[in-house]
């Protein structure tokens, strides 16, 4: 199982990636808890994310919006689930605000 991430744009403010799952998923005690907002595009096959207390799955078309600090895992991908992610920092923006 692996995973590519390609960056095709990234200033101050935003970092835009394209992550090739196959057949991703975390470790059982393995979770994100990541700086940036993320927003998460599924543009080919599906996946299912553990927030602990429920379970999103998203498909081709579908999006969700990881909040900063959101706890989660990935407990599936299929084998070719493609994702567009859309990576903010508060941080980012406010620098580029001055």
């Amino acid at each position: 199982m692996e995973e590519t991430h390609d960056v095709v744009f990234e200033n101050e403010s935003v970092r835009v990636e394209i992550i090739k799952s196959f057949g991703v998923e975390s470790g059982a005690d393995e979770w994100y808890d990541q700086e940036e907002s993320e927003i998460a595009f599924v543009t080919k096959g599906g996946a299912v994310i553990d927030f602990g207390d429920r379970k999103l799955t998203l498909n081709a078309g579908d999006y969700y919006h990881f909040r900063a600090h959101e706890r989660h895992r990935v407990d599936f991908t299929s084998d070719d689930c493609e994702w567009l992610c859309l990576y903010i920092s508060a941080q980012r923006i406010a620098r580029s605000a001055r």
